[in-house]
């Protein structure tokens, strides 16, 4: 009875770290939805608030998407940040953003202290880059692409293989211990 109590207590170890294995990692999110800064000096942090962000139902930004070329029903918000920092003496600003290709189509959507309101700024999308020009002043920004567009994929942060094979190896251990208790009685 004291060898079956162990056998099921080794069962159930082997059962819980086998399924512990396909759990989801649990990573830090990224300060901003995979946006980093290129250029020297400047830093891309979140907005402080949700509510600063640009809401594709607001009337003027939907005017500034639409006329960036890229319709209401494909336009997604990539990210929504704050860029911070010695804005260069040319006003470019480049940022990466993985997925982002030449043929992306984007609208940089930028909201100065000056005016309040939600703007386009000229922005070129390049391999993995997103290159503003023009700015005159750093302050919170939005990166809007037509989604049809745009070739971002998830990382990888499970491995089903190894949760199979260890599965596997679990029940070919069971299969052998009852096969092995079987021949002593």
């Amino acid at each position: 009875m004291k060898n079956l109590a162990k056998k099921i207590v080794a069962l159930a170890s082997v059962a819980v770290l086998t399924l512990a294995m396909g759990l989801t990692a649990f990573a830090a999110p990224s300060p901003v939805a995979g946006v980093t800064a290129v250029t020297a000096g400047i830093t891309v942090a979140p907005l402080a608030s949700t509510a600063e962000a640009p809401s594709l139902t607001d009337t003027k930004v939907e005017q500034v998407i639409t006329a960036a070329g890229i319709s209401m029903e494909n336009a997604q918000v990539l990210a929504s940040f704050e860029i911070t920092g010695t804005l260069p003496a040319d006003g470019t600003v480049v940022l990466n953003y993985a997925g982002i290709t030449p043929s992306t189509k984007l609208a940089v959507l930028h909201k100065p202290e000056s005016t309040g309101e939600w703007q386009k700024e000229e922005a070129v999308a390049g391999n993995g880059t997103i290159t503003i020009k023009g700015l005159k002043e750093l302050s919170p920004f939005a990166i809007v692409v037509d989604k049809t567009t745009i070739s971002a994929s998830s990382p990888k942060t499970g491995e089903v293989s190894t949760v199979a094979v260890v599965s596997l190896v679990a029940l070919l251990a069971c299969g052998v211990a009852v096969a092995a208790s079987k021949k002593r009685a």
